[in-house]
Formats: C-alpha cells, sequence, structure tokens
C-alpha cells in the first residue's frame, strides 16, 4: 500500500480539518496509507482516530521536522494554503509530488502559491466555482474538483437527538431557525439576524439559534457584535447563541430550518449534513452551496437581501414536509466518494 502524509497547518474544529480526518478515514479503502503531520494541537487530534499522526514539537524546525516526514511518503497532501507554504518546498526538497488542497477561493492564497513559486502537482478544490478561479488564477497548475463529503449514515442516524436540545431550549413546537458554522464576518451571521428580524415580525413565535464560537482568534470583534445587533434589531429575548457545539449535529437536528448566509462559501458541508438529517435549508445563491442544493433541494436565495432571505426562510416554514429528497441528495457527498476521487488524483501524481 502506498503511503500519503496529509500535512495541516491547523487542528481547530473547522471544516477544513473535519474533511482532512474524513479523508484519512477512508484512504486505506482506497489503497492509500496515511500519516498526518499536524503543526499543533487541537480537535482534528481526536478527530483522527486510530490514523498515525505526527506533532510538531517545541523546538523543533518545522522545514526540517517535515521534510524528514515526506521522505517516507509516496505523495504529500497539504491542506490549505498555510500548508502548503510550508508542505510544497518539504515534498519538492525530498522529490516527492504535492498535491495542494485548495479548500479555499484562490484570492485568499498568498500571491507566490498562484505564481509557481511554491511548487505542486494539482491543485484540488471544492467547487466549481472555487475550480473556475482557480483556473483563472495560476492557468499553469493543473486543477481538479473533487466535492468534500461526510459520514451520511452516522450523520442521518443523529436523527432525533435534536429533541433533547428543543427541550432544554424550552423550544416546545416552536419554529425554530439557526445557522451554524465559525462566527465570522464573511459567513454572515450578521445578515441572518437581519432576515430573522423580518420573520420574527411575521411570525411571533419563531425562535433563532447562532451556532458557532470564534475558533481562530481573528474575529473576537466580529462574534462580539452579534448579540448587541440582535438586541437593535428588537429579536435579543428570541435568539440563543449556541457558541461552539461538540455535537453539532444535534443542534442542527433541533432545527426547522437551517440558512447558510454566505455571499461566498467554496464547499458549505454544513448544507450536506442538514440534508442527511431531512432538514429544511436556506442558502445564498452562489458558490458551493448553490451546487449543493441545485435542483431544488432547498431554497436559494440572492446575496445580501436580509428581506429576500427572510422570505425564502418564511416559505420553508410553511412546507410540511423536510426538503425533498434532502437525504438522498446528501448521498452524493459521502466520505467514502471524496476518498475514491483523492485517491484517484494521488495515483496520478504518484504515477
Amino acid at each position: 500500500m502506498r503511503r500519503v502524509l496529509l500535512v495541516s497547518a491547523t487542528a481547530k474544529a473547522g471544516g477544513a480539518e473535519r474533511s482532512l480526518a474524513a479523508l484519512a478515514r477512508r484512504l486505506p479503502e482506497c489503497g492509500w496509507e496515511p500519516r498526518v503531520a499536524l503543526l499543533e494541537s487541537g480537535p482534528l487530534d481526536a478527530w483522527l482516530g486510530d490514523t498515525p499522526v505526527h506533532r510538531l514539537g517545541n523546538g523543533d524546525d518545522a522545514a526540517a521536522w517535515l521534510t524528514g516526514l515526506v521522505r517516507g511518503s509516496d505523495v504529500v497532501v497539504s491542506n490549505k494554503w498555510r500548508s502548503h507554504l510550508l508542505a510544497g518546498p518539504a515534498a519538492a526538497d525530498a522529490g516527492r509530488p504535492c498535491v495542494w488542497w485548495q479548500q479555499d477561493f484562490p484570492d485568499a492564497s498568498p500571491p507566490q502559491l498562484l505564481d509557481g513559486s511554491v511548487p505542486a502537482a494539482v491543485a484540488v478544490c471544492s467547487s466549481d466555482a472555487v475550480l473556475d478561479e482557480q483556473r483563472a488564477a495560476a492557468p499553469w497548475l493543473e486543477a481538479v474538483k473533487v466535492a468534500l463529503g461526510i459520514d451520511v449514515d452516522d450523520d442521518a442516524a443523529q436523527r432525533g437527538s435534536g429533541t433533547r436540545v428543543r427541550a432544554a431550549l424550552d423550544a416546545g413546537d416552536l419554529p425554530l431557525v439557526g445557522i451554524a458554522g465559525r462566527l465570522a464576518a464573511n459567513k454572515q451571521q450578521d445578515l441572518f439576524l437581519r432576515a430573522a428580524a423580518h420573520v420574527a415580525a411575521e411570525q411571533p413565535d419563531a425562535r433563532f439559534v447562532v451556532i458557532g464560537g470564534e475558533i481562530l482568534g481573528t474575529e473576537r470583534k466580529y462574534a462580539a457584535s452579534l448579540p448587541a445587533l440582535a438586541d437593535t434589531l428588537g429579536i435579543g429575548d428570541r435568539v440563543v447563541f449556541a457558541g461552539h457545539q461538540a455535537d453539532a449535529y444535534a443542534w442542527i437536528d433541533a432545527l426547522d430550518v437551517l440558512v447558510h448566509a454566505a455571499a461566498r462559501e467554496p464547499f458549505g458541508l454544513v448544507l450536506v449534513e442538514a440534508l442527511a438529517l431531512s432538514r429544511r435549508v436556506v442558502a445564498i445563491d452562489a458558490a458551493g452551496p448553490g451546487e449543493i442544493l441545485a435542483g431544488g433541494h432547498g431554497q436559494l436565495v440572492a446575496p445580501g437581501d436580509a428581506g429576500a432571505l427572510a422570505g425564502a426562510i418564511a416559505r420553508a416554514l410553511a412546507d410540511p414536509a423536510p426538503a425533498g429528497g434532502g437525504p438522498r441528495r446528501a448521498q452524493e457527498f459521502t466520505d467514502t466518494r471524496m476518498a475514491r476521487a483523492f485517491a484517484d488524483v494521488l495515483d496520478g501524481a504518484a504515477r
């Protein structure tokens, strides 16, 4: 079995880290033995389970440490641009191909990753939107699409777990609408709150939940502004700020409608999770979410319009049944499919 080194500069509770853990779990089924190099400690450690993990020690020279690990691998995968800044040169020094998992839009990447200064055999993008932008930004670099995936069956098995969350919130049968994800300006929880105020004016019994925390340490001011905004909008007593939740599935399952408000989202893994849980979903019609919900699997609205977002939420609440075919749509985004597609990329890089 060939060996692949998965490199992550971060180990925080983010979607990119969850995707890395899912890939590591499934790659052995595809003929690849994964090892993971972590440059920090965090929740990703636990998510990796039995996958062998190497951690950068205090006082270690990161470049030399990583180059030594690369030499024992056939291919290297750098997860996001921070990882690739180190893994790309280390792989080149060791004479190994490096696959850059571009889980962001390329305009978030440093210039040296787009001009060829940091080598990569191929860039893997999560959606057509990212793929198109990556090819335009770095036409010299081969780029392919591999959609992210989750263990859909395990996710679906969590249906019903939201009952205890609703009980804890004393929500009963009240309409419960929420947004889930890292608190950050680009995720637009503020737009969600503005839409919630519109919904509240029409449905006085509706309640709202903001699930997620400021996990990167860079968005504290934005995160702190959200409760104040809810008060200003007159819905402070109807919004629960739940913070980061280790058992996010139960919170998503508790919702009648899950909203994804970001106008630029490379993929939108939480939407797949909500579909697997048979939740109704509303999202901005752009990039990854627009692709996931294409074909009528959720309500899609134009960016930046709180009123339009509120209208979509109201229509979703009025729907007597969950989003049509949600669990079936989620089956198109399994971690097994992701790993098989990624293994094909690794096979090509190894050749």
